[in-house]
């Protein structure tokens, strides 16, 4: 995270057309769990009512592919972008339907977490977390599909 704050200061004191996209959390990243998904659990150090904005990689493309298509409508832009925020519970309710059997959400302690900047992007989520307006996002790029993570869900667990 401190490196892309450097990266975005260097840019900005280089005056340099710029656009930066700053997504949330992947979708894909529940797939780094899929052997305990296929048992069952979602582990995530999350309470299981706090909603995680989220983002499929692929609408990360297609707005990437957007601004550099029309890159004078987003110069000197800072964009995060989120296309869904499920709760944990919510999630598992999406797995549960995509593998025709249940899964639950398991909160995992934040003291159980190794990894120093794991932990910090945890508590980071555990704490303000992103804050994308995703109602006006998606309704000032009606261009992009905004993958919901149940649809995510059921195309990465397709038969």
């Amino acid at each position: 995270v401190i490196s892309k704050a450097v990266v975005e200061h260097e840019l900005a004191a280089a005056d340099v057309p710029r656009t930066v996209l700053g997504p949330t959390y992947f979708f894909d990243n529940a797939l780094g769990g899929l052997d305990r998904i296929r048992e069952g659990v979602l582990d995530l150090p999350l309470p299981p009512n706090l909603p995680l904005q989220q983002l499929a990689r692929r609408d990360l493309g297609e707005f990437a592919a957007e601004v550099l298509l029309r890159p004078a409508a987003h110069v000197g832009q800072r964009i995060e972008l989120a296309g869904d925020a499920p709760t944990p519970t919510g999630m598992a309710a999406a797995l549960s339907h995509a593998l025709g059997r249940e899964v639950r959400h398991e909160q995992v302690p934040l003291e159980d977490i190794g990894n120093e900047d794991m932990l910090a992007m945890w508590r980071f989520l555990n704490g303000p977390g992103y804050r994308v307006d995703i109602d006006a996002l998606h309704r000032a790029h009606p261009e992009i599909a905004w993958t919901r993570f149940a649809d995510w869900a059921r195309r990465a667990f397709a038969r």
